[in-house]
């Protein structure tokens, strides 16, 4: 334990030191003044990491260059000495003083013709007090530490759940969602359609020709023409509660909660336009030069007051979305065809 002794008095400053060594105390620093304390101390200076630790200052209230409260005040300012507690030495028993120095920082005070037994008696409890509060400070600096790599430990473990969240339901190819994704959001939708009594549409559209495609073209060239086209599909269809998929193969799936049909078809027929947009060649496609789309497109629509209601069933939903495909590829391909499931 380190204990700083100020005070302008040779004398009192030896027979302070002295009771602490009889004590035990082996580290007693003097200063003869707040000057030569700051010194000791650090203060002032640009960095006083490198100073000694200070456990304890038992400092005169009244000197010559500068009163023990005004030091204290100081001392106090350093976040190092923040907590560092300090004992006044007066011969002042005037309550002013006493108050200013408490209000200044210190926590105690001696008088200056206090015995060994009252020296010692406020010295220790003055030690434990900085002991305890170092410990603290400790044990607040390892909770702290712990916080910190608890929570580097939760979000790599967050890095890693939506890693394998998305690698459970995003396609390797495309970058979209992948068909069991597509059919947990469709029961999803299709479940809250019923009971809400709204609207749902569905587009599986399929890329003409495409086996034609890669014959020609191989198969990397194939990847990247749907990668091109899943990322137009992405690039129509922008409502946060729509999903674009990957159906399987060459064929794309939409889910489009609380569209029409009419909105629906025009959805469709701007993927469909958009698609052939991109020109990409494909110089053995029976219909076009480019790359072309079919789209087709089921609605759910309820009927309100209908006497004669029938069970609505999800296969039965996705099998009209494909005879609307079915139908647009027989009526000539490159167009957008629909059926409507009622109620």
């Amino acid at each position: 334990m380190a204990i700083l002794v100020v005070d302008d008095s040779r004398s009192v400053r030896f027979f302070i030191k002295k009771m602490l060594e009889e004590r035990g105390y082996k580290e007693i620093k003097e200063a003869s003044s707040a000057k030569e304390a700051f010194d000791i101390l650090g203060i002032y200076r640009n960095n006083n990491n490198n100073t000694d630790e200070i456990d304890l200052i038992l400092m005169d209230i009244i000197m010559e260059d500068m009163d023990g409260v005004e030091a204290c005040q100081i001392i106090k300012q350093e976040p190092k000495y923040n907590d560092t507690p300090i004992i006044m030495i007066t011969s002042e028993t005037k309550s002013e003083w006493l108050k200013k120095a408490f209000d200044a920082g210190a926590i105690d005070y001696i008088q200056k013709q206090a015995g060994k037994i009252e020296l010692y008696a406020r010295v220790e409890s003055a030690l434990k007090l900085n002991n305890e509060i170092k410990e603290r400070k400790k044990r607040e600096r390892q909770l702290k530490d712990m916080t910190k790599h608890l929570e580097q430990i939760n979000n790599e473990l967050e890095e890693k759940n939506e890693k394998l969240e998305r690698m459970v339901n995003i396609d390797g190819l495309t970058g979209i969602a992948n068909r069991r994704f597509f059919d947990e959001i469709l029961t999803r939708e299709w479940k809250r359609s019923k009971n809400d009594k709204k609207v749902l549409s569905l587009i599986i559209c399929d890329i003409d020709f495409f086996k034609f495609y890669n014959d020609t073209y191989g198969h990397q060239a194939g990847d990247e023409c749907l990668k091109r086209v899943a990322n137009k599909l992405c690039q129509v269809v922008t409502r946060p509660q729509d999903l674009v998929a990957r159906y399987g193969g060459e064929e794309f799936a939409i889910i489009l909660p609380y569209v029409d049909s009419d909105d629906a078809l025009r959805i469709g027929e701007r993927i469909r336009k958009g698609v052939k947009a991109l020109y990409i060649p494909h110089e053995t496609s029976e219909i076009s030069d480019h790359v072309t789309l079919s789209v087709g497109v089921a609605t759910v629509k309820y009927e309100w007051g209908n006497n004669n209601k029938k069970e609505l069933r999800l296969d039965k939903f996705i099998e009209l979305a494909d005879q609307a495909l079915y139908k647009a590829k027989q009526d000539g391909r490159d167009r957008v065809d629909y059926a409507i499931y009622r109620e």
